[in-house]
């Protein structure tokens, strides 16, 4: 199956890279846009990108700022917003190529789940359907009120720091392979600055902080065996609400991706079937959003 890639050149931002995994000619059903996990890159979802193209599903994996083959300051952000803004300039690029009648899907992992949500939070963009898998709307992690306070009054001016202590990968997946590989990945980020702390604790306080509008269908997965993720957050925030299909499977660790390998691309596959999103035609977007 075909597979390439675009640079994108941005004004005000930095370039972004966005791989692309077709299906073979004629047989292209959907587009998902899928946003990876954080330490990571695009290139980690190549296995499920290539799993999702036998199905029909042309999939699109940009690099966020800072990560993998995009441009910016490795490992570093000044606002969670300019990663909604990396996702929101991929989806127009995928809109762009797509057929007209082709539906159009948002998906992110991780860290990835948690700018997903926030940019059909923010209605930046309005896939067909959405699928967030172990997303982060809730961290195992906590952080007292005085090192939060530090970090909101100290964290701009101290942003570049980073810690000598890479993070570690523990938890992640039950596969020793993917630690390995992370550990020997130079385009992995594992030593983040504090910028990059203090954006991502904004973030998962802005996903608690106003409900998700309605959405179209969205298939939302939590791993059993989650020790990175607070998965009560995300059933909290998801849960009860007709149009989300909420599930929590018997993964071992954090990552599904890692962990159930081809067979959750066929749960992925089986669950679009299930929503006749094949079916859908014509596509919308919403402009606006967040400034």
């Amino acid at each position: 199956m075909p597979i390439g890639g675009l640079f994108l050149e941005r004004a005000g931002a930095p370039r972004l890279f966005i791989r692309r995994v077709n299906p073979e000619p004629g047989a292209v059903r959907a587009h998902l846009l899928m946003v990876h996990a954080s330490m990571v890159h695009s290139e980690y979802y190549l296995p499920l990108a290539a799993d999702l193209a036998s199905g029909g599903v042309a999939v699109w994996l940009p690099d966020l700022r800072g990560h993998g083959r995009s441009g910016g300051v490795p490992g570093h952000l000044m606002d969670w917003r300019d990663h909604v803004r990396d996702l929101s300039d991929a989806y127009q690029v995928m809109q762009r190529e797509a057929p007209a009648d082709t539906p159009l899907l948002l998906g992110g992992e991780s860290y990835g789940g948690l700018v997903a949500y926030l940019a059909l939070q923010g209605r930046v963009v309005a896939p067909a359907a959405s699928m967030l898998l172990s997303p982060a709307l809730g961290l195992t992690f906590t952080v007292g009120p005085r090192v939060r306070w530090w970090l909101v009054h100290a964290g701009r001016a101290l942003s570049w720091i980073r810690p000598l202590k890479p993070l570690g990968y523990d938890g992640i997946s039950a596969d020793p392979y993917i630690g390995h590989l992370i550990e020997h990945d130079r385009q992995a980020s594992r030593h983040y600055t504090l910028g990059f702390l203090t954006c991502l604790l904004a973030a998962v306080d802005q996903a608690a902080a106003a409900p998700l509008p309605p959405v179209s269908p969205m298939l939302a997965l939590l791993s059993a065996g989650d020790s990175v993720c607070d998965n009560r957050v995300a059933q909290q925030l998801l849960g009860g609400r007709p149009e989300i299909t909420l599930l929590t499977l018997a993964a071992p660790q954090h990552s599904l991706v890692a962990d159930l390998s081809a067979s959750l691309a066929e749960q992925l596959l089986a669950w679009m079937d299930g929503a006749g999103l094949y079916r859908v035609a014509g596509r919308t977007a919403r402009e606006g959003g967040w400034s």
